[in-house]
């Protein structure tokens, strides 16, 4: 879907070097909204495969999905199965699915989940669609960089749907053709500019775990803060006995420190540590204190879940950077 020098070539020169090199710097990162592509999809007859990623749940909403696909047959999928701590059941992933579609306000046809880059769980995947599609089209979409690409591309019989772990590279609808009839793979969505764009490809990995992710835990008393990599602070007022762990890809340090020494030390890491932005206005937000085990994500970083009594809980991010709570996930 894109420029080739040479008229025989199966790959655009951006996928060439997607497959073969991992180099994303020379491919456009071309910002689709959510309304355009569902505008399109909205025209076709088909089941349509809506991919979120099961850590990054938060970031894999698309707005406008009950709006333009109103009537239509909706199938979730969750990637990444395989990166959640072997203590999630499909249980607790169920209800955390469940309290997305509502807020999304769409009902769905059936879901399941896949992880290994698509493989864990596909023959129960591709039985689903097989029989939701009453011999249809299938079109995949969803947010940029949620593994949609990668899990077309593990259904492919010719293996030639561009892959990356930086949103943004899927151009143009592209179709392949696999054992249960035609998939579709449509662009991903970005409806605003992304914080993790302005990192280098090297710190962009880190934020794309690839094995499950190790929960560190922490028992706090006080006024006590967690500095998340060189980005920011999580800090917890008249903890007793607070109970917090910390879901994060591995190459994410946390830091445990005394709340007055935090932006100090914050200051301190940033020097050193490569998860960082600079240069922009840092947001102080207090969070509403629930009485439930509940989590305080870093969209695009991952969450802190928060279990026992504390006062206050307040962060220090990058305004770039979105925080929100939650029921905890896990």
């Amino acid at each position: 879907m894109g420029y080739s020098p040479k008229l025989t070539a199966e790959l655009c020169q951006s996928c060439y070097r997607l497959k073969h090199y991992g180099d994303v710097l020379s491919v456009n990162k071309i910002k689709v909204d959510s309304d355009t592509v569902l505008s399109q999809l909205k025209a076709m007859d088909a089941l349509f495969v809506w991919v979120v990623d099961l850590f990054y749940l938060n970031e894999s909403m698309v707005d406008g999905v009950s709006r333009h696909l109103l009537g239509k047959d909706i199938y979730l999928v969750g990637t990444k199965r395989d990166l959640l701590p072997k203590t999630v059941s499909d249980h607790k992933i169920n209800t955390q699915i469940n309290s997305f579609l509502k807020e999304a306000q769409v009902e769905v046809v059936g879901m399941s989940y896949v992880g290994n880059h698509g493989s864990q769980g596909q023959q129960t995947f591709l039985n689903d669609l097989k029989s939701k599609s009453q011999k249809r089209d299938i079109v995949f979409f969803g947010m940029t960089n949620v593994g949609k690409s990668t899990l077309v591309n593990s259904l492919s019989e010719t293996g030639i749907i561009s892959t990356s772990y930086l949103p943004g590279t899927t151009l143009d609808m592209l179709s392949t053709e696999t054992s249960i009839g035609t998939i579709i793979d449509s662009p991903g969505i970005q409806d605003h500019d992304l914080w993790i764009e302005t990192l280098d490809n090297a710190t962009l990995k880190i934020l794309q775990p690839q094995r499950a992710i190790k929960p560190l835990n922490y028992q706090l008393n006080e006024n006590q803060s967690l500095i998340i990599g060189g980005l920011g602070i999580v800090s917890f007022i008249g903890a007793k006995d607070l109970s917090v762990t910390c879901y994060f890809p591995e190459g994410v340090k946390v830091h445990r420190t005394k709340y007055e020494n935090a932006t100090s030390q914050l200051d301190r890491i940033m020097e050193s540590d490569t998860l960082k932005l600079e240069n922009e206005p840092m947001i102080l937000k207090s969070h509403k204190v629930r009485n439930i085990k509940f989590d305080c994500v870093i969209e695009h970083v991952g969450f802190v879940c928060i279990s026992g009594e504390v006062s206050e809980v307040s962060t220090l991010f990058p305004k770039s950077l979105n925080i929100v709570t939650r029921k905890a996930y896990i």
